[in-house]
């Protein structure tokens, strides 16, 4: 379909991944008022206002120094690299919400989230920017957005679903799934944007060629 529409590879895997990341909070943005009140100790739906504010606040805070940092590298790689250990950090978090007890657990784990996404968005925003394709703007942008917005909307029809049906466990689960699917198409345009004496390996795992070489 990509192809057919003329977008590169680089901006359909974006926009595929932002789809999967939408789609996962779109199972956990509906619930998770009823989730905090009914099953974190003193929670009451001000709790989940102030959670609210405490994330929007810590992103906004975050996103500004991180964003001009990545900026003043030339390299996509800092981008690369921040948006994928900020979408995993933010995996950490459903996981999180089915072992939360108190309000402090709550907005911890909010604050998380938070710090994931301030690493995660301006990344995802720089390198859509570079590869977006010339006289293409306004239409891969709307592809982006409407691929999020149908994620959001059957997404939170299933959310609601799956929690009336099965409680909140299985919802959370399914929320880290997909964000965890998200970050591996990201991985997906490893080679694309990193060059490879950028390339972040273990000390333990040396480069293929390398390796031939030693076997020889």
């Amino acid at each position: 379909m990509f192809e057919r529409l003329g977008v590169n590879k680089v901006i359909k895997t974006l926009v595929l991944a932002d789809f999967l990341l939408i789609s996962a909070w779109g199972f956990v943005n509906p619930i998770l008022g009823i989730f905090a009140v009914s099953n974190i100790e003193g929670a009451t739906l001000g709790t989940v206002g102030f959670a609210t504010s405490i994330y929007w606040i810590i992103k906004s805070v975050f996103q500004i120094p991180i964003s001009r940092y990545l900026d003043s590298s030339k390299s996509e790689a800092d981008d690369f690299y921040s948006m994928i250990i900020g979408t995993f950090l933010v995996a950490l978090v459903p996981i999180g919400y089915i072992f939360v007890q108190t309000t402090a657990h709550f907005y911890l784990l909010q604050i998380i989230s938070a710090i994931g996404d301030a690493m995660s968005v301006p990344a995802w925003y720089a390198i859509f920017t570079r590869h977006i394709d010339k006289g293409k703007e306004g239409f891969e942008w709307t592809l982006n957005s409407v691929s999020v917005g149908l994620g959001a909307a059957w997404s939170a029809a299933v959310a609601g679903y799956i929690g009336d049906r099965f409680g909140f466990v299985p919802v959370f689960l399914l929320t880290a799934l997909f964000i965890l699917s998200g970050g591996v198409v990201f991985l997906l345009l490893t080679k694309k944007l990193i060059p490879q004496k950028k390339l972040i390996t273990f000390p333990f795992i040396a480069p293929r060629e390398k390796r031939d070489n030693q076997a020889a």
